[in-house]
Order: structure tokens, then sequence, then C-alpha cells
């Protein structure tokens, strides 16, 4: 059930009634905008209101979908958590606003970094390159250089994404596994995961870390 949030002059406290949720508070005159004839409070408002009041990695997917489409500048965040020292979730609001990123495309991958920062796994480089001379053979979601390991998140939902004009499920998949060859190719090593598993940190932090130990080779 989801529930409409509502922002009113005055120092009462906030409370439900009928499917919304009223919220105390001053809004100045470059903290909302008309959407039609509604009222609506701004971007960077917004996004800080869901930083101090959603659970932290949620906040965070917010935060990297604004900073990366380029509505939103972290600064401009910054400064809107500043402005309202008072509200409850401040300091929540800021370690979101510091800990987003731009170059996270989707919220698998905002969640999947913020449980590898609680986890203690090295941070990874975000859309990592990997050429051949002046040849671009792919671009990850994520990359352990220095362990020559690769990350992909979102697995099959991706497949969807490379169709083209009269191509099947079934060429996405095999167009799929001929990139992660040219990968493979260039020296490293993919480890994949969905929502399920960066939703669970447990399963996450196995996946990964097998990914990440080094390889030991036997010799001859």
């Amino acid at each position: 059930l989801f529930r409409s949030h509502v922002t009113r002059p005055g120092n009462a406290h906030g409370r439900r009634d009928s499917g919304l949720f009223f919220h105390a508070g001053d809004l100045d005159g470059d903290e909302w905008v008309e959407v039609g004839d509604l009222r609506v409070t701004g971007l960077a408002r917004t996004v800080a209101d869901l930083a101090r009041t959603m659970p932290y990695e949620w906040g965070v997917i917010v935060a990297d979908n604004a900073l990366h489409r380029g509505v939103l500048q972290r600064d401009a965040l910054l400064e809107q958590i500043r402005r309202r020292p008072r509200l409850r979730g401040r300091s929540r609001a800021r370690g979101v606003a510091l800990f987003a990123d731009e170059l996270s495309e989707s919220p698998c991958e905002s969640l999947s970094r913020v449980q590898f920062d609680r986890l203690g796994i090295p941070k990874p480089v975000l859309q990592f390159e990997i050429r051949h001379g002046d040849r671009l053979i792919a671009r990850t979601d994520f990359a352990w250089p220095d362990l020559g390991v690769v990350g992909e998140a979102d697995g099959k939902a991706k497949y969807g994404e490379l169709l083209k004009p009269g191509q099947t499920a079934a060429d996405a998949v095999m167009a799929e596994k001929q990139r992660e060859e040219n990968i493979r190719a260039q020296g490293y090593r993919t480890v994949r995961w969905g929502w399920e598993e960066a939703s669970h940190p447990d399963q996450l932090e196995r996946r990964v870390r097998s990914a990440l130990r080094p390889i030991v080779r036997r010799s001859a």
C-alpha cells in the first residue's frame, strides 16, 4: 500500500490520515514547483526528504539515479540538507549524499555498492572499460582490475536491453556469452548476480568474495 506524503507549514507533529502522511515543516519558494495545478517539492528537497526518511540503501538508489540522470548535483543536495538542520534524519541524508555516485546506472548497482561498503568488500571501479588497443571490448558495471575480476549486476534482466530489431532472446543470450568470452580473452573473470543476491548480503558476499580470491594454479 502506497501512502502519499504531504508537507505543510507549521510546527504540528506529523500524522497519518486516509492514505496521507502529513509532515510539518517550512518550504521556501525555491523548494517547491508546480506540476499542473499541484504544488510539489522540488527535486533537491524531494531527494533530501527521501534520504532522511527512507532506509539508507533506498536513499542511495534515489540519489544515484538523480545524479546519474544529471538532473541534480551533489553540491545542491548537500546544500538542501544543510539548510534544514532540525529535520530528523539529517545525518543519514548527508551520508547518502556523500556516498551517492553518478556512475551507478541501476537500482541493483546502487544496492550492490551499499552492500559492498557494509561488507568491507574492496571498493570497485564503476563502469569499467575493457579495451584491446583502441577497440572497446566491453564496459562492465564493476571491476577490481588489480584482481582481474569484473562484476555484472542484474544478470538476465539485461538481456531484454540487448535485443535489436528482429533479434530473439536466444540471440541476445548468445551475444552476451560472446561478450563474456571476449572479456575473458582480455584476462578478466566475470562474476554475476541479480536483485536476489544484492538483497541478501550473505549471498552477495559469498559470490563476490569467491570470485575475488586469487586463482591458485597447480604446478605442471
